[in-house]
């Protein structure tokens, strides 16, 4: 039961939710699950599965950064003891997951940066980003992209992190391709 105050009226009204004719809520229950760990802070994790749509907005199967970078301000996660908890996605540190096949997510035509991300509560991750984009790509020119999370790939997860959180990101020395 959903209980609504109207500020200054002190009347509330209780109503049931139910979905809508055309099944908004119970598409909810249909959304492809991947296991997460969703880093909120620096000291809170969260181990669940979060609800991703059968088709993203490339056409093919969405995946968690496609989640993230929607324009909804909080995602779904179920928890594996404690049901599912709504969260800001504007409050996340990291989302890591197990990588889907290269083919999923990896573009053929992006250039790899192994790098070192220092995020603004001292957490750090390193990994390698792949950069494409027209020209010669700079990791720059990456982190400058529309988007709040960006990708970085572990040797056995996937990290997405919140752009906004990041303090700052060092190319690694021996790194194919190098240059900031």
């Amino acid at each position: 039961c959903i209980r609504d105050r109207v500020v200054g009226r002190g009347s509330a009204s209780c109503e049931r939710f139910t979905p809508s004719a055309d099944g908004h809520m119970s598409d909810w229950a249909r959304t492809r699950r991947v296991s997460a760990e969703v880093v909120v802070g620096s000291d809170e994790r969260l181990l669940g599965e979060l609800h991703l749509q059968p088709v993203g907005g490339r056409g093919s199967v969405e995946q968690p950064l496609d989640l993230l970078n929607r324009p909804e301000s909080f995602l779904a996660l179920t928890l594996r003891d404690s049901g599912v908890r709504l969260v800001s996605k504007e409050q996340l540190t990291a989302v890591a997951f197990e990588p889907a096949p290269p083919e999923a997510w990896e573009r053929p035509l992006a250039r790899p940066y192994g790098v070192r991300v220092k995020m603004v509560d001292g957490q750090e991750f390193e990994g390698q980003i792949s950069v494409e984009l027209p020209g010669v790509p700079r990791p720059i020119d990456f982190l400058n992209q529309p988007g709040s999370f960006f990708s970085l790939a572990a040797p056995e997860r996937v990290w997405c992190l919140n752009r906004h959180r990041v303090l700052w990101v060092q190319p690694l020395e021996g790194s194919p391709h190098g240059s900031a």
